[in-house]
């Protein structure tokens, strides 16, 4: 899982789109033209209809396994370091009702999520 984490972001279909959108909000830099923005948003459509740690790969999320949710909830807490936010409320106030997961899902969300911020706060 490891190895092939994100690793369509390398492909002709999302490169160019993700290299413009990590430039948008990691250096502030705007997206050039209506274009550049429609590819950002091609790729990342791409990538997430083709990687299996993503619910939008699934026609139902809550087909997801295990080891699919724990993939998901590391790349959202990833994600929330990156941004200086905190992944459990991102996904209360943003994910819970775009992807409405049933219990049992959202019982592995919450169980990941709050394991990988115990880890962290073990480390500090």
């Amino acid at each position: 899982q490891v190895y092939q984490h994100d690793r369509s972001k390398f492909y002709s279909e999302e490169m160019e789109g993700y290299i413009w959108t990590n430039a948008k909000y990691n250096l502030g830099i705007s997206y050039p033209s209506k274009e550049i923005e429609e590819l950002a948003k091609k790729s990342w459509e791409n990538h997430y209809t083709h990687n299996n740690h993503h619910p939008e790969y699934f026609v139902n999320p809550n087909i997801m396994s295990e080891i699919h949710v724990a993939h998901m909830c590391a790349d959202w807490y990833a994600m929330s370091e990156e941004f200086g936010n905190d992944a459990m409320t991102y996904y209360k106030t943003k994910l819970k009702n775009k992807f409405n997961f049933d219990s049992e899902h959202e019982e592995m969300i919450f169980k990941f999520l709050n394991n990988l911020k115990e880890k962290k706060n073990e480390n500090i």
